[in-house]
């Protein structure tokens, strides 16, 4: 029965993976054939729409968006009842889950004043602000002097206010967007029935992934032909990257503890400039040196050296294990602590989704009472996108409820072990590689050493295969997270050393959980990813996971022995047959 249930796994897995990334692959593709149009007009449910109506007819059911980074699926739905060369006209349906508000546009501009043509009939109130936009971009803003029932006339506060504008009383403008291009999603079609005939395929097949374990023996077998200039070379251009990504996380790591513990953001911050150009020499020196020396990476060279060694104490084995325990308190504080905050937060994304009930769990202690809602009340869908949106935060609940009862088991076993925890690794590595995963702790540094990432107008996933498929395969990445989380069941911790978990994802991969999670929040994020810079920093969250994946195995594998046998037994860390 174990190995039945770990076949299913083994393969379930390997249809996500290949699901996700295919999903990436095609939304550049699809984001090409995305068409939008803005609204300029709502006049009580009817949408007034200007853009080449490509491919619509009437009667088309389109979803419609205030499309920002904190907002990526629709606010409802609208139907189209006539088309025109420049524009057409749509009814909303359904429920919203927030109101179209005003809507309009500039009817003449001169200098200051602006003409609009909605008045108080559409909700203009005098000293009312409004936001102009052009192609959906934001351009200005008004502030209303006068309205009548369906005109209105405003000043202009700030940017432009060219005739022809959209205004709105959202600083994100409302438009329609919708897929139509039958030979890209043919082709779209055709990729997916690809990637699930070779899934199947390695069902089937007695050595699957042959094909790609013969290409990475190629890439391995020409890096090693290359000898020491290729390694000098490309280990010199990695220090151009990672040089300044190691001071500035570093600094940014010093800045936000002495802030969080000690307030002493302004004494640090004034340094920071100063600070990064000694660091940026320092280790930029090194790095040349280390390399020039050895034609070796620095960086490998520098994770061995802060690799976790066990130190042999003569302390009895109960009061090793009582420190241990001890210490891991700390650990176990910061790290469920910020979960709790996140599961509130997921409980209270399904509560205002599927109940209508925005603000009922602010904290954790308010959970007993949105779970009772939950139990007393019907919940509402009105839509695929909120669907899988309430899913999501369903499956990361669990998902947390999986760590916190790692995190509880821990605390409390000390009531019936006498060495609830083998090892801790608390050391500097341990305590940033894990905290980079984490917005409170240290991810967001991690966001801003990187920065906002390019503003996007228009949703690049909107119907079609491809949009079917990011939904899919981020629900399926995100289910089999939340079972590789509870899969470790009390083993789950984090610096820890609580045991080896051979069993279910475990038995094929070393690294399931941070695999899935990685490559879950990549499908997640592509709705909004318009230019190579989204995609690049989108490599945050796998970069963020390798380098936790291999802390985990160096510190396990000094540890404990059992770890030691298993990693000669998985050899993969991430995929099968690959990696």
């Amino acid at each position: 029965m174990r190995e039945r249930v770990e076949l299913v796994l083994y393969h379930a897995y390997r249809l996500a993976l290949m699901l996700g990334l295919l999903a990436v692959v095609l939304t550049p593709l699809h984001r090409a054939s995305t068409h939008s149009a803005d609204v300029v007009r709502v006049e009580g449910d009817t949408i007034e729409a200007a853009g080449a109506p490509t491919g619509l007819q009437v009667g088309d059911r389109l979803p419609v968006y205030r499309f920002h980074s904190g907002w990526t699926r629709p606010i409802g739905a609208a139907e189209v009842t006539e088309l025109r060369e420049d524009g057409f006209s749509a009814v909303a349906r359904g429920t919203y889950e927030w109101p179209l508000g005003m809507q309009g546009r500039v009817d003449a501009s001169d200098g200051g004043r602006v003409e609009l043509n909605i008045g108080s009939e559409q909700g203009v109130a005098e000293r009312a602000t409004l936001h102009v936009f052009e192609a959906r971009h934001k351009v200005g803003a008004l502030r209303v002097g006068q309205a009548t029932a369906d005109s209105a006339v405003a000043r202009r506060t700030r940017g432009s206010a060219p005739a022809g504008a959209t205004v709105s009383g959202y600083t994100v403008a409302n438009q329609l967007s919708w897929f139509h291009a039958p030979g890209v999603a043919a082709l779209e079609w055709g990729a997916l029935l690809t990637v699930l005939s070779l899934w199947a395929w390695g069902i089937f097949s007695p050595t699957p992934g042959r094909a790609l374990l013969t290409l990475r023996e190629g890439l391995i077998a020409g890096w090693r032909r290359g000898g020491a200039p290729l390694r000098i070379l490309v280990h010199a251009a990695l220090g151009v990257v990672l040089v300044p990504l190691v001071v500035q996380l570093t600094w940014g790591a010093l800045v936000h503890v002495g802030r969080e513990l000690f307030d002493l953001q302004p004494l640090l911050k004034p340094w920071t400039d100063s600070a990064q150009r000694v660091g940026y020499a320092v280790l930029g020196t090194a790095w040349a040196a280390v390399l020039f020396k050895t034609t070796r990476s620095p960086a490998v060279a520098a994770w061995r050296a802060a690799t976790f060694r066990p130190r042999v104490e003569h302390w009895p084995p109960w009061l090793r294990g009582g420190v241990i325990w001890a210490l891991h308190l700390a650990v176990a504080y910061a790290f469920a602590s910020t979960l709790t905050g996140f599961l509130a937060g997921n409980v209270n994304g399904i509560l205002t989704s599927a109940w209508d009930a925005p603000g009922l769990v602010r904290t954790a202690r308010d959970l007993p009472t949105g779970l009772g809602h939950m139990l007393t009340h019907a919940p509402s869908v009105s839509s695929w996108d909120e669907a899988f949106a309430i899913a999501r935060l369903a499956l990361w609940s669990a998902t947390i409820s999986g760590c916190l009862v790692g995190y509880g088991h821990t605390v409390v076993s000390i009531l019936w072990k006498r060495v609830p925890v083998r090892n801790i690794d608390f050391t500097p590595v341990a305590w940033i590689v894990n905290a980079m995963c984490y917005g409170p702790l240290l991810g967001g540094v991690v966001y801003r050493m990187h920065g906002a990432p390019p503003v996007v107008v228009d949703p690049s996933l909107t119907a079609g295969p491809a949009w079917a498929l990011q939904l899919v395969a981020e629900l399926l990445l995100n289910l089999l997270y939340t079972l590789s989380i509870w899969n470790l069941g009390t083993r789950f911790g984090v610096m820890v050393d609580k045991g080896v978990q051979t069993r279910g994802f475990y038995s094929f991969v070393r690294h399931p959980s941070y695999t899935l999670e990685a490559l879950m929040f990549v499908t997640l994020g592509l709705t909004g990813y318009a230019t190579p810079m989204h995609y690049a920093i989108a490599l945050v969250w796998p970069v963020k996971y390798f380098l936790r994946s291999e802390r985990d195995d160096q510190f396990m594998g000094a540890s404990n022995p059992d770890y030691v046998a298993y990693r000669e037994k998985v050899r993969w860390r991430y995929i099968p047959n690959l990696l």
